[in-house]
């Protein structure tokens, strides 16, 4: 019997991960936050490529980041991984 459904919404893929996934969403998700803990506290990425008037023309996305936001949701996401190992739920995963 399932207990609980956590859903993550995104935009390519539809996956239902069982309880034995958590491990390695916990793992991947840790290392991530680690990661980004050790970043300025706003920081810039580059988004999608935007063309211009013409095909020569465009740029690609800077998207300004900040820091505290992205180890927060990190930090969800390990949260919702130690949920899941405890069993009797689904992450019902919408997206890449």
């Amino acid at each position: 019997m399932v207990k609980a459904l956590i859903i993550m919404e995104s935009l390519f893929l539809m996956n239902n991960l069982p309880n034995q996934s958590s491990k390695s969403l916990k793992g991947i998700s840790t290392s991530w936050r680690d990661l980004f803990e050790n970043a300025p506290n706003t920081f810039e990425i580059t988004g999608n490529f935007v063309y211009g008037d013409n095909e020569q023309d465009g740029e690609y996305e800077r998207i300004n980041i900040n820091r505290d936001e992205v180890v927060n949701q990190l930090g969800k996401i390990i949260s919702m991984s130690e949920h899941l190992a405890k069993g009797n739920c689904y992450l019902y995963h919408l997206g890449i």
